[in-house]
């Protein structure tokens, strides 16, 4: 059992306003806020890494939470600044065998053994230190342990790589960086050296230390699954193929290693080859029964496999598996939410994903994201997040490659992350994801829609998509739709009677309508807005056609170049049968990247009207689809009336 840190110790003094932080975190811990305790505290030792007051106030903090790297990191830091006490050697002894770090275990009970023989604890220590010692001996495979030079690298090894996994990566990678010359067999910590660059998002450095262990050992699993994962994310794909092309001959040379299996399993998922990884998943289960694995340590195999038989259309062995995945490991968060996906309706699931956003997103990158993002915020203006975004992928061209990834693999939220950069800026792989059958309908439509609105796409052509997990054929989409009423023409004068007259319109209120269109007419007459109310009525009343282009006319010679008085133009030539002008002039007024809500109604409205004057049902059936899809099912009711639909 972990013990908290004792009371001596000489702290070092602290300055008053460090004091008074100090102060402000123990009210947390008191109140029992915890892990917002622990976020303050590791601010803190940053700023005052020689602070023994700081880092036993984290010790505590920590060993409440039951987080056992918080513990290690703490007495790690602590041994240093008060090596003769023991008792940090004591919960560094204990926490090693938690973190799954026996060379470092070893260490520290020796140093115990040999510096503390007479301690109240020692029976405990000598008894883990025996214990631990046939662990390091079966790894090293060595009759002698303690003859060994390289132990205590080892130790330093683990360190270093505990470090990079919770995080802290260019701690860990000092560490590794000065133990690489000492060790016989440094491939593992150029790996994890190699590891911490991709995770702060210096992929082109990370693939330099992998291909450095490529040439010292031209067989390394890890190397060679690192380099592939890499080559992906930078879109060197070719280089990537080469990779893979070996990988997929190669069986894991050490079969009891369970990290070895993952690591080609994570591998094969980035580019989704499913087959393999089923393939890889049923051998690596196989191995863990002979060998006795533990169920705990099956949990992310489980999870690649199950994902794997998802994309193979093989659903129910799919959430066969992540109940397995679960079962062995209930926090695993990604199995739960994939397994929770699976359930919905086809229209409603994003489909299986192997990774978290993070796999793809290194932190540092987010965090740039989230001030391009910030920036776009405050201006309120698109082109000030499309400035931005551009300014940011041409300093980190790998962003652009990434958000093509996250959008193929990535999960519900990771996938709105990017079509949201997609509003505004060409993401590659729109089309493809639009056109495919993962995520859900909602997001492939928008992705039509962004794909359409940047040319990447015809706009208004029909394509055929997956509805409900059917293929159905619909009219692409590229418009931004705004509901800016000052950017049609809306005062504030004219605010109130504005709303009154939409709600009597788009309710087929007719005589409420009426009114309150004559009451703004009065305020500013020939208002565009309110003159094309005013034909809508009388369309709505079947006002015959010499009465709609007396009215209709007039407003296209007031307003020559506006959407909705063109767009009632077209209603007229609809009615009169003039089809062939009717479409001429809708395709030249569909020419626009952006709408009013107002301006989408009536599109929407004059392509149905056509396609019924033309006796084409399927066509109407597409638009009112699409139609309904944009407004969320509720087509307006004065649209619906005058449609018949």
């Amino acid at each position: 059992m972990v013990k908290k840190r004792s009371s001596r110790g000489k702290p070092k003094p602290l300055k008053w306003k460090e004091m008074r932080n100090l102060r402000e975190i123990a009210v947390l811990v008191e109140r029992g806020q915890l892990e917002e305790a622990y976020d303050l505290l590791l601010t803190f030792v940053q700023r005052n890494p020689r602070a023994v007051e700081g880092w036993g106030f984290m010790l505590e903090v920590a060993f409440n939470l039951e987080d056992y790297f918080g513990v290690w990191y703490a007495s790690r830091n602590l041994a240093q600044l008060e090596p003769n006490e023991p008792q940090h050697y004591y919960n560094l002894a204990m926490t090693t065998v938690s973190l799954a770090m026996p060379f470092s275990n070893y260490v520290y009970t020796k140093h115990y053994i040999d510096h503390w023989p007479d301690s109240p604890n020692i029976d405990d220590i000598r008894e883990l230190h025996e214990a631990v010692i046939p662990i390091c001996n079966a790894l090293l495979d060595i009759d002698e342990l303690s003859e060994n030079n390289e132990i205590e690298y080892i130790a330093q090894y683990e360190a270093g790589q505990v470090l990079v996994s919770e995080g802290y990566f260019r701690e860990g990678r000092d560490i590794l960086q000065s133990v690489v010359k000492h060790l016989s067999q440094p491939e593992p910590a150029l790996n994890n050296i190699s590891l911490s660059y991709a995770l702060e998002g210096d992929l082109k450095r990370a693939l330099e230390i992998s291909q450095q262990v490529l040439e010292r050992d031209a067989d390394n699993i890890h190397a060679l699954c690192n380099s592939a994962q890499y080559l992906i994310r930078l879109g060197r794909d070719e280089e990537a193929n080469f990779i893979f092309n070996r990988l997929r001959d190669t069986v894991p040379n050490s079969v009891d290693n369970v990290d070895l299996w993952e690591k080609m399993l994570e591998t094969f998922a980035y580019i989704d080859e499913y087959e393999t990884i089923i393939k890889l998943s049923e051998q690596a289960i196989e191995m863990y029964d002979e060998l006795g694995v533990p169920d705990e340590l099956r949990s992310d195999t489980l999870h690649f496999a199950a994902t794997a038989h998802a994309h193979a259309g093989n659903v129910d062995k799919a959430r066969e598996l992540w109940g397995k995945a679960l079962s062995a490991n209930p926090s695993m968060t990604i199995a739960r939410d994939n397994l929770t996906d699976s359930v919905l309706p086809l229209g409603q699931r994003n489909g299986a994903w192997y990774f978290p956003m993070y796999q793809w997103m290194p932190m540092k990158w987010a965090q740039q994201m989230a001030q391009v993002a910030e920036k776009g915020v405050k201006s309120s203006k698109e082109e000030t997040f499309l400035r931005e975004i551009k300014k940011l992928i041409k300093t980190l061209p790998e962003l652009e490659v990434t958000f093509a990834l996250m959008l193929k693999y990535g999960n519900r939220e990771t996938r709105e992350m990017i079509l949201g950069i997609a509003s505004v800026y060409p993401v590659p792989g729109l089309v493809e994801f639009a056109l495919g059958k993962s995520g859900t309908d909602e997001h492939r439509r928008l992705a039509l829609q962004f794909a359409a609105q940047h040319g990447q796409i015809e706009s208004n052509k029909k394509v055929t998509v997956y509805i409900d997990g059917e293929r159905t054929e619909i009219v692409t989409f590229g418009y931004q739709i705004h509901s800016d009423d000052k950017r049609i023409g809306i005062s504030k004068k004219l605010a109130d009677d504005y709303k009154r007259a939409i709600e009597a319109v788009y309710n087929a209120e007719i005589e409420a309508g009426e009114d309150a269109i004559a009451k703004a007419l009065e305020k500013s007459p020939n208002h565009l807005v309110f003159m094309y109310f005013k034909s809508l009525i009388m369309a709505m009343t079947e006002a015959d056609t010499t009465e709609l282009e007396a009215y209709v006319n007039p407003m296209n010679e007031v307003h020559p170049d506006a959407f909705l008085a063109r767009g009632m133009q077209v209603w007229k030539l609809i009615e009169d049968g003039e089809l062939d002008n009717a479409l001429e002039i809708i395709q030249e007024i569909s020419q626009r990247s952006e709408l009013h809500y107002l301006e989408l109604d009536l599109l929407m409205a004059l392509n149905i009207n056509l396609a019924d004057a033309r006796d084409d049902e399927s066509a109407v059936e597409t638009w009112v689809e699409m139609w309904r899809e944009i407004e969320q099912g509720m087509i307006p009711p004065f649209w619906a009336k005058i449609l018949d639909i």
